[in-house]
This record gives C-alpha cells, sequence and structure tokens, in this order.
C-alpha cells in the first residue's frame, strides 16, 4: 500500500500590522478582502531575488461571509521564502485604469 503524503499547512496572513516571519524555504499565503465583480483587482508587488509566487488565487473568507455577504471573497497568494534577509510585499489595488491604484498595503517579511 503506497504511502500517503501529510499535507503541510500554509500560514495564512491578513493583517499588514503583523510582522511575517518564515524559514528559507517555506511557504506562507497573504490575504486581502476582494470583490473582483466591481473590476477592481490587488496586485502584488515583491522582490523576485527573496520570494517566488508559487499561486494566486480567489479563496471564499468564512469569517467575511458571515458579515458582508457582498465582498466575502479574498485574493490569496502563496509564496516561498528563496533568500534568508527582509523584504516587504505591498499589495496595490487597482481598478479599470491600470495606471492609478486606490489604496496599498504592505506587509513586511523576515525570512529567517
Amino acid at each position: 500500500m503506497p504511502a500517503t503524503a501529510c499535507k503541510r499547512e500554509v500560514p495564512i496572513y491578513r493583517d499588514p500590522a503583523t510582522p511575517i516571519t518564515v524559514k528559507l524555504k517555506q511557504e506562507f499565503t497573504i490575504a486581502i478582502n476582494s470583490n473582483p465583480a466591481t473590476a477592481y483587482m490587488w496586485r502584488e508587488f515583491y522582490d523576485e531575488t527573496m520570494l517566488e509566487v508559487l499561486e494566486a488565487s480567489f479563496q471564499v473568507n468564512p469569517e467575511e461571509m458571515r458579515t458582508s455577504p457582498d465582498n466575502y471573497l479574498a485574493q490569496h497568494y502563496r509564496f516561498k521564502a528563496l533568500k534568508k534577509g527582509t523584504t516587504t510585499v505591498t499589495l496595490r489595488l487597482y481598478g479599470p485604469s491600470p495606471e492609478r491604484y486606490f489604496r496599498e498595503v504592505v506587509f513586511n517579511v523576515t525570512v529567517i
């Protein structure tokens, strides 16, 4: 009988005030509320020598679903730490015009 691999939990960070500390090669996810039906989307900016985006997706945020039924999705960015040091992940909310963003959120990341 083949051995089954156990799925590793990837920590999810939603609050930019909470510093993110991860080990080298560790994965982590940054999630931010989003409503793609409005044509506003978050875009990520980060140091590609320090971090790699493994996946970008929309996920249901169950907490928001209970309190805000019109805005219950979150954009998830799953990263992998590539190099030790400190860096940031900046998320900017863009509308229909790609030249201008309306909001910016910065997450501080330390890779040990």
